[in-house]
């Protein structure tokens, strides 16, 4: 599944197939976009959560939503 990416600016990293992020949350915004990928159940995760975990989010809210990773 293409699934573009989304960083608001209360620190929040998004993931959603709506390109425009127009579904994401609105009290965490704005958002901004930073990148796109395509997501399989299947793939490594590189972000403290797993892509099955991911893709079960986005189908059943439209989005996944974690925490900003400590730089």
């Amino acid at each position: 599944m293409l699934l573009h990416k989304f960083i608001s600016s209360s620190g929040h990293i998004a993931t959603t197939s709506d390109g425009s992020g127009g579904n994401l949350p609105k009290e965490d915004g704005p958002w901004q976009q930073f990148a796109s990928q395509v997501v399989n159940a299947d793939d490594t995760p590189n972000v403290g959560t797993s892509s099955l975990d991911i893709l079960a989010d986005v189908k059943a809210d439209g989005f996944s939503l974690f925490p900003r990773k400590k730089e």
